[in-house]
């Protein structure tokens, strides 16, 4: 009797190779993802802690620009892109994840920059929104149903800043129009170390020499990082010319010294 033939083994399925995973789309560029609002997107400045108030949310081209559309009471951070400003942000959003109420906003015024023209616009009007005229970057503003009534001046901390949120901010009758911290830290802080004071006490015009000019800005003196020792090389030089020169003129009859 004859052996029926063996199949041959089907050798095991060799599974398809697995097509690479497709990256996902690249978001657009938009003012919250780009290189102006970096700081919102590095730091989680989400709808769902910190709102996002952009010019649409003032009252721009009216009478009281700085109002906003927004009623209740919301103490808004105005910041830029400096470390100072970065830092505030960070502690910004830790409170506003932290705290149901009060509201808590930003504006970035280097993106929405009609806002910070018309915070600075106020110093020229007589207004009763000049006191909220535009000193220091950045700073910390309490609106209450859309007015401005108070900056924060206390410590730039978490404790302090969600205890002022909690107990002052949002009282009726709380008004504080005065702004303490004002100016802006630089990032670089460069200085032109060639300039000498303005010498205007001349009655002569034997005094008017080459090397003795009125303006006394020296052009081969290089720019300096204020602070280094490059810096104070350059002050000290400067000033051991101008006590070899003498600031005012040493003519008959005329002070070496500014009069009393």
């Amino acid at each position: 009797m004859a052996t029926p033939a063996v199949p041959p083994a089907v050798p095991p399925a060799v599974p398809s190779a697995v097509p690479p995973a497709v990256p996902s789309a690249v978001p657009p560029v938009t003012p919250e993802s780009g290189p102006e609002g970096e700081i919102i997107s590095a730091f989680l400045f989400g709808q769902e802690s910190v709102r996002r108030l952009s010019e649409s949310n003032f009252l721009l081209g009216t009478d009281t620009p700085i109002r906003i559309n927004i009623n209740g009471c919301i103490i808004v951070l105005f910041y830029v892109q400096n470390t100072e400003s970065i830092n505030l942000v960070k502690i910004w959003s830790v409170i506003a994840k932290q705290l149901p109420a009060p509201y808590f906003g930003a504006v970035n015024l280097l993106v929405d920059q009609r806002v910070a023209d018309a915070f600075s616009n106020l110093n020229l009007r007589n207004s009763s929104l000049r006191p909220f005229a535009l000193k220091g970057i950045p700073f910390i503003l309490v609106y209450q149903n859309g007015w401005p009534v108070a900056f924060y001046n206390g410590e730039r901390a978490v404790q302090p800043i969600m205890d002022f949120a909690l107990t002052l901010a949002c009282k009726a009758d709380y008004y504080e129009p005065i702004q303490i911290p004002a100016g802006m830290q630089g990032e670089s802080n460069l200085e032109m170390t060639g300039w000498k004071e303005y010498k205007p006490f001349r009655t002569d015009s034997l005094e008017y020499k080459v090397g003795d000019p009125i303006r006394g800005y020296d052009p081969t003196k290089p720019i300096t990082q204020v602070g280094t020792q490059a810096a104070a090389q350059q002050e000290q030089q400067v000033s051991q010319e101008e006590q070899a020169q003498g600031t005012f003129s040493t003519l008959a009859g005329v002070p070496t010294t500014p009069p009393s």
